[in-house]
Parts: C-alpha cells; sequence; structure tokens
C-alpha cells in the first residue's frame, strides 16, 4: 500500500483532539529552559522548585522537572 493510499483509508483526526504539555525530566531544568527559549522561542510561564514550565502565549508546552538522579 501506498503512503498516499493509507491517508485516503484513514479517517482525519478530529478537529477537537489537542495534546497536552510534554513533561521531561532534567538534571539541569535553568540549562534546559534557555535551550528552549533561545533555540525554540519559547517563554518562561512558572518557575518554581520543582522545575519550569515554557509555553507560548499562554499556553504550556514543555515541563522541565527536576530530577536530582
Amino acid at each position: 500500500m501506498t503512503a498516499a493510499a493509507a491517508i485516503e483509508t484513514h479517517p482525519a483526526l478530529s478537529a477537537h483532539l489537542s495534546l497536552g504539555p510534554v513533561s521531561l525530566r532534567t538534571r539541569d531544568p535553568e540549562r534546559l529552559a534557555r535551550f528552549y527559549e533561545q533555540a525554540v522561542g519559547l517563554s518562561r510561564l512558572r518557575s518554581t522548585a520543582a522545575g519550569i514550565t515554557l509555553g507560548a502565549g499562554d499556553a504550556p508546552l514543555v515541563i522541565l522537572l527536576r530530577d536530582p538522579a
């Protein structure tokens, strides 16, 4: 089956479907946050002792969780 045929036989995703933020565990949330801010253009929405939330506008997209392990 070709890729075009596979697309035609599968129904489209619902227009109401959405994904929530991605959570990543890291030893250094501050360093990873700088990467996402500079390379991807995300904004810092929230910082706590547990981690940092980044997003676009007011929508959280990436949650960087502090993992001391």
